[in-house]
């Protein structure tokens, strides 16, 4: 084998993946349309603080890969959702159009000293920490309003 020609090829493999990392799949910067998505979390009437949503993408359509997002509720309930792209380097306000399930979960840490014996525990209803169970759905559209207000 000649070493010259192989490692130019092997440079040539590696000029690709970087180029391809640069640009991204779909060209230009990547960055996904996003829009605004928002709601209020509550327990019993009540707001909850600190609970995390997680938005994700039902049954994906066509070869484009969906992308999901997150948020967390303040001390009033509410929230706003975040898409996070790009290997997590980048954070966009909104999600992009289309269905998702909703999962809910809020984890507290027992008193005391942490330990392996006692991990943090959810203190929501179990069925809305899974996507597979969670009965909260949300579809997100350009025209909006895209509201998501989740009563536990």
């Amino acid at each position: 084998m000649n070493l010259r020609r192989g490692g130019k090829m092997w440079r040539g493999v590696l000029m690709g993946c970087l180029f391809v990392e640069a640009v991204g799949c779909s060209g230009g910067s990547g960055a996904p349309e996003t829009y605004p998505v928002a709601g209020v979390v509550t327990q019993g009437g009540k707001p909850v603080e600190g609970a995390v949503l997680a938005f994700v993408p039902a049954a994906a359509e066509g070869t484009v890969k969906p992308i999901g997002g997150q948020a967390q509720s303040g001390a009033d309930g509410t929230f706003a959702a975040q898409t996070t792209f790009d290997a997590g380097r980048t954070m966009l306000d909104g999600l992009p159009a289309g269905e998702y399930k909703v999962t809910v979960t809020k984890m507290e840490m027992p008193a005391g000293e942490p330990s392996m014996a006692r991990p943090p525990k959810n203190v929501l209803p179990a069925e809305y920490a899974m996507p597979e169970s969670t009965p909260v759905s949300a579809k997100v559209t350009p025209e909006g309003p895209n509201r998501v207000d989740v009563a536990l």
